[in-house]
């Protein structure tokens, strides 16, 4: 005997052979495949495809982002018949919602040039290049002055300094604030100039690692070190991380200079302030 449909009634259409032949990867489900309805309104496999972009494809995936789209089918549903969709309050809901999808596309157009992964041979080329952060990594124990302003040409010239309390009163001398603490740095961790110059340092040594992306330079004694060679597949591992966090932050820095040759279109007006 046939049941009568109620309205709100959800129809799933994931059968488990639709579901099964799909390949790896978005796109795998033809884009106009039907995979669900809500009271009469399609949820299309092109939909589940644009939320599971970033996600594994797994059966039990898809499932929980069908299951995830119904759900907000029927909460748009509830909020369009209390009628919220209505009114300033919405209108710049809409607007805002708008201008964060237009930014994660911008960020995922410029990030499509980039390899989603870096070769064998990038990854050969950044352990040669970065030796003193892998195979001479070392763990360096160090008393740290870490200047909270970037201030890189005032410490620059304490490269002269014997110790770190006559570098802390120079600095106070110029009211520079400091945070003085015993430290471990992995030179896995830092720049190949930061590596290079621990590298040259003796025990006892001053050195001054400049800072960078908006950090204050710091100021070190070195008090001891030990060797922690990274090799074979974890440095492997190691290695393909950091290729991974450069590229992060190149990606950061193509959006920062979009923004900076933008300024000169920008009005601040009271600062914001109504």
């Amino acid at each position: 005997m046939r049941h009568k449909i109620r309205p709100n009634t959800i129809l799933l259409f994931v059968v488990c052979g639709a579901l099964a032949s799909c390949g790896k990867g978005n796109g795998s489900v033809p884009a106009g495949q039907v995979v669900a309805t809500v009271d009469g309104k399609e949820i299309t496999a092109a939909e589940m495809g644009l939320e599971m972009r970033d996600l594994a494809e797994t059966p039990e995936t898809r499932k929980a982002v069908v299951n995830a789209l119904v759900a907000r089918r029927l909460l748009v549903a509830e909020a369009e018949r209390r009628k919220l969709g209505q009114g300033e309050t919405a209108s710049l809901a809409r607007a805002r919602a708008r201008d964060l999808t237009l930014v994660d596309l911008l960020r995922r157009d410029i990030a499509a040039g980039a390899p989603a992964s870096p070769s064998n041979a990038e990854i050969d080329r950044t352990l040669a290049q970065n030796a003193d952060a892998f195979a001479r990594r070392q763990l360096v124990t160090a008393d740290q002055l870490l200047v909270s302003q970037p201030v890189n040409a005032l410490v620059a010239g304490l490269g002269g300094v014997r110790s770190l309390d006559e570098a802390a009163r120079a600095l106070a001398a110029g009211n520079v604030p400091t945070n003085r603490a015993r430290v471990v740095l992995d030179t896995l961790f830092l720049d190949s100039a930061a590596c290079a110059a621990l590298a040259k340092a003796s025990l006892g040594d001053i050195v001054v690692l400049p800072g960078n992306n908006g950090a204050g330079p710091r100021i070190v004694q070195v008090l001891d070190r030990q060797p922690a060679a990274l090799l074979g597949p974890e440095a492997r591992a190691a290695a393909r991380a950091l290729l991974a966090r450069q590229s992060a932050e190149r990606l950061r820095n193509r959006l920062e200079d979009v923004v900076k040759a933008g300024q000169k279109q920008v009005t601040l007006v009271s600062a914001g302030q109504s």
